[in-house]
């Protein structure tokens, strides 16, 4: 903040805004406060910030703005976390293509900058606002949807949702970053929770979070096919994928590039893995999660639902010394359910068997 400040109270001098005593007081202050000269000017009125941003941003050859006059959609406000907004004193206000366009009050802070720019996946272009303005600007943008989001959380909170991460000590197995950082009560943690229940209550597959235009889409997959579940507003889907990046050991801050991951919970009692594949979409990242249940898995070949030809021709098969056998079918139709059936019913102790797979969906 201190070139920041020197550099604002040069222009003040340079350009005869204020009696040169309180410039030295105002710069005296904010440097003792650690906070940007800017605010100080402002809260002691001892210039308007209209001026004041106008010849700071002269000098500067950056643009000022007035947050007041400017509307922001609430899926540019996906790109930063209000958290991450509030500790950097920064508003995203538009997103153009590639070029996300950021309200700063210390223009000079080019490691800070850089820092966002990796984080969000983004080229930045600062414009001039004052730390208070930015400040309130924070709180009435990513508050617009505050009602809606408490009416999620609340219809959340009614529902009976038992879901908790399980650390694993094994290198070979699933291993989930304890919650940490983000408060068990965080919005975005009870609704990665609620989906996971409820889709293990309806017998899902795979959870689908969609991002669309104008909100989030979640779906089911039973029995081969997807249903919509629930829609959330777009501006908890950055959350809701850091949450899930979080438990998968997932990058959070790549947003450009596809990623796999895995996780394991416990839900009622029982331990359930989980797949997770990110993929970036023209409206944010999709993420789709495989529910991995070996509970519900049934290993006995007689109870697949074979015909009677078809079952003996296939433990025959899976007897024979050599050979090759090819199970094909849509999502969800029961192949890796049919081949582990298919192992489990060889496996007699007396034999050595060895496994090619990728990803291995489940430990028999």
């Amino acid at each position: 903040m201190a070139p920041f400040n020197r550099r604002v109270k040069n222009v003040l001098l340079k350009q005869s805004l204020l009696p040169s005593e309180r410039v030295e007081e105002a710069f005296t202050e904010a440097d003792a406060e650690g906070v940007a000269m800017t605010k100080i000017l402002v809260e002691k009125n001892l210039l308007d910030e209209r001026t004041l941003l106008g010849a700071i941003a002269l000098d500067l050859g950056v643009p000022p703005i007035d947050l007041d006059k400017v509307s922001i959609d609430a899926s540019v406000l996906e790109v930063i976390p209000q958290e991450t907004a509030e500790v950097h004193c920064v508003l995203p206000v538009s997103r153009i293509g590639n070029i996300l366009t950021l309200a700063v009050a210390d223009s000079s802070d080019v490691i800070k900058l850089d820092n966002l720019r990796i984080v969000t996946g983004c080229d930045i272009r600062a414009v001039l606002s004052t730390e208070g303005t930015i400040k309130k600007g924070i709180q009435k943008a990513y508050n617009r949807s505050t009602q809606e989001m408490e009416q999620l959380i609340d219809e959340i909170g009614k529902e009976d949702v038992e879901v908790s991460e399980e650390k694993v000590t094994s290198d070979e197995d699933f291993d989930v970053p304890v919650t940490g950082e983000v408060g068990d009560k965080a919005p975005a943690v009870l609704l990665v929770k609620y989906l996971i229940q409820k889709a293990i209550d309806e017998g899902a597959s795979d959870i689908h979070i969609e991002p669309m235009d104008k909100h989030v889409r979640v779906r089911y997959r039973r029995d081969g096919v997807l249903r919509e579940a629930k829609t959330f507003q777009r501006q908890m889907l950055g959350s809701v994928v850091s949450r899930i990046k979080v438990m998968a050991s997932l990058d959070i801050a790549e947003r450009r590039k596809p990623q796999d991951g895995k996780f394991r919970v416990k839900v009622a009692g029982r331990l359930i893995d989980f797949r997770v594949s990110v993929l970036p979409l023209i409206h944010g990242e999709k993420i789709v999660l495989r529910i991995l249940d070996t509970s519900k898995l049934a290993l006995r070949l007689d109870t697949l639902g074979f015909e009677p030809k078809a079952l003996t021709d296939f433990a025959t098969a899976i007897r024979a010394p050599y050979g090759m056998i090819l199970v094909t079918g849509p999502t969800g139709s029961g192949k890796s359910t049919t081949l582990y059936s298919g192992l489990q019913d060889v496996m007699t102790g007396s034999e050595n068997i060895t496994t090619v797979e990728d990803p291995v969906e489940y430990q028999l």
